[in-house]
């Protein structure tokens, strides 16, 4: 800095003044030995410097190789205390799992004595019932002995009444004989009169349907003569003959309930002359007004719908 300074006043006194300006070269010059001097001083001191801190670094660096010793000597202890805790855990575990095994074994052990207790118990038990057995066996032994004298008292009854008993069988196989020819006899006439039951029922239950025939055809006979009017449907083909039998049964059906009696509805016809329909159908009541009435039923319009659509027919009203 100092320099600098010298150096503008040197400048400038060169231009104002020359004398001044040998006098400040001078000082110039001094100025510069001074800083050449303590530019050298300054150099040593920087190696000095240099040189401290090259100790510095050397002692630097052998305290990181003994840290990264050290540190290699921490991880190697951390390694074997990893594997120390390894092994705590494992035999931590099998202690564990021996606790559990103990555990179980003292339930085990726990449950043999209560059977040991209650084995104990029926013991003490069956002990005082052998006690009972034993004097029920002497009380029974001296009942045995009263009733061996009563049997040698009844053995000589049986032996009499085996004397008496030995007659009496011979009268009773007489008797059993006799007893058999009854029961032959009783058998032969119960399978005769089994066998008449039998066709008595028989009998029976062809009249009963005699009477229920003969029944009907009175009933169907006087209904016949209250007849005067007939509805007749003359069918000379029919193109679907599933939906028309269908659609003759539910009319049929209703006739029956109007109260009309369906005559016929055969297609089994012989011709004697000229073609025959493909199927007739008569239908009396006892009056037109009732054949009118059916016919206006909604089951018969239905059906002669059905009729129009699957045959070729006509229909009509036969009053007598």
């Amino acid at each position: 800095m100092k320099l600098f300074f010298a150096a503008i006043l040197g400048a400038l006194a060169l231009i104002f003044n020359p004398l001044a300006v040998s006098q400040s070269w001078a000082i110039c010059q001094v100025d510069l030995q001074i800083c050449q001097t303590q530019k050298q001083v300054l150099t040593g001191q920087v190696a000095a410097l240099n040189a401290l801190v090259n100790q510095k670094n050397a002692a630097i660096n052998t305290l990181t190789n003994h840290i990264a010793q050290a540190n290699a000597t921490i991880n190697g202890l951390n390694a074997q205390l990893a594997q120390k805790n390894n092994q705590i855990a494992t035999l931590t575990n099998h202690i564990a799992q021996a606790n559990n095994v103990i555990n179980g074994l003292n339930a085990q052990i726990a449950q043999k004595n209560n059977q040991i207790a209650q084995l104990t118990l029926q013991l003490n038990q069956a002990q005082a019932a052998n006690a009972q057995l034993q004097q029920d066996i002497k009380n029974l032994q001296a009942a045995n002995n009263q009733l061996a004298a009563q049997v040698a008292a009844l053995t000589l009854q049986i032996a009499q009444q085996a004397a008496q008993l030995g007659a009496a069988n011979a009268a009773n196989n007489q008797l059993n004989a006799q007893n058999a020819q009854l029961n032959a006899q009783i058998s032969q006439l119960t399978s005769q009169m089994s066998a008449v039951t039998a066709e008595n029922t028989q009998l029976k239950g062809e009249k009963d349907q005699l009477n229920a025939q003969i029944t009907q055809l009175t009933a169907q006979l006087e209904a016949e003569k209250r007849i005067s009017a007939f509805a007749v449907i003359d069918i000379r083909e029919i193109s679907k003959p599933d939906v028309f039998k269908t659609a003759l049964a539910d009319v049929v059906s209703a006739a029956m309930t109007a109260g009309g009696h369906v005559m016929t509805q055969d297609d089994a016809i012989i011709a004697l002359d000229g073609t025959p329909p493909r199927q007739f159908i008569m239908v009396g009541f006892d009056t037109v007004d009732k054949v009118k009435g059916w016919n206006d039923s909604q089951a018969v319009k239905a059906f002669h719908a059905i009729r129009g659509q699957t045959t070729r027919s006509r229909a009509f009203i036969v009053d007598r």
